[in-house]
């Protein structure tokens, strides 16, 4: 007989740096599920927007644990792992700020760890200035993009749990065994975008399932459209942190790293595909650029 635990403890990591118009919603979401057994540790990267006081203010029962700045996405997420760790957490559920959380979210994705072992569960991300659009059910690795491609579409596309080749860090749950398993986050290599992908890839290489839960629903202030603005008035040092610092989706250096791990003998043609399509993106004047 399969064994289940209805009450578990979830503990949810969510790093932020600045962002407090975003946060305090967050966070009333959260406690809005009414899941009994949760923790919520808030992980400030050095924010200068009085958000670690607004949180203590509002929501005392938080965990804010201070970073200085240097963090970025991944160190501050393995921060609040190891936190979870002492904590005694049986599940790290990570998630951003600007988002909100369904009520029933907690309970769903149990519902679903409940069902498949060994798994770790991705939510059904919709847009959240439109709650019929989902902006991402799973992705795979597609080696005609050199990129991981994100199943996105309408509410009924997506009806069944389905499992996938890779997970966002954005409302995923991880069982705790996931780290004992492959270790944190991979900071050194990926610390700002692809760690994540990363983590869910070397988890499902060690024997993990990874699947998405149509039940499990999170409403993300998806910005979609930062390249596009930013190229109306293009500068020289917007096109160097483009392609050359770590903390950009598109640096060059970060790519050329998780191509290397995951298409070894192909990694320079999908660094030209993936750079390819991109500037074809670039010079079409509507085109959605993440």
């Amino acid at each position: 007989m399969k064994k289940t635990n209805n009450n578990p403890k979830i503990v949810v990591v969510t790093p932020i740096h600045n962002g407090l118009q975003h946060t305090l919603p967050y966070l009333k979401s959260v406690k809005s599920t009414g899941y009994a057994n949760l923790e919520v540790i808030i992980v400030d990267d050095g924010s200068d927007d009085g958000s670690a006081e607004a949180i203590k203010k509002y929501f005392p029962e938080t965990i804010v644990l201070p970073g200085d700045g240097n963090l970025w996405w991944t160190g501050a997420t393995n921060l609040g792992v190891k936190e979870a760790l002492k904590r005694d957490a049986d599940y790290v559920f990570t998630i951003n700020n600007d988002v909100t959380l369904h009520k029933d979210i907690f309970k769903s994705l149990i519902a679903c760890s409940n069902d498949n072992l060994k798994t770790l569960i991705g939510c059904k991300i919709y847009y959240m200035n439109d709650k019929k659009r989902v902006w991402y059910f799973g992705g795979q690795l597609d080696s005609s993009i050199g990129d991981i491609r994100m199943s996105n579409g309408e509410d009924e596309d997506f009806p069944d749990r389905e499992e996938t080749g890779a997970l966002t860090g954005m409302g995923v749950l991880v069982p705790i065994g996931a780290f004992d398993a492959i270790g944190l986050y991979d900071f050194k290599n990926f610390p700002h975008y692809l760690a994540d992908s990363d983590f869910s890839l070397r988890a499902k290489a060690a024997g993990y399932k990874l699947m998405v839960d149509p039940d499990s629903k999170v409403y993300s202030d998806v910005g979609s459209s930062w390249l596009r603005k930013a190229l109306k008035r293009p500068t020289p040092s917007f096109f160097w942190a483009l392609f050359f610092k770590d903390r950009s989706p598109h640096s060059i250096k970060i790519r050329y790293r998780f191509n290397k791990r995951y298409w070894p003998k192909q990694k320079y043609r999908m660094l030209f595909r993936y750079y390819w399509l991109l500037a074809t993106k670039i010079i079409r004047p509507n085109a959605i650029i993440d």
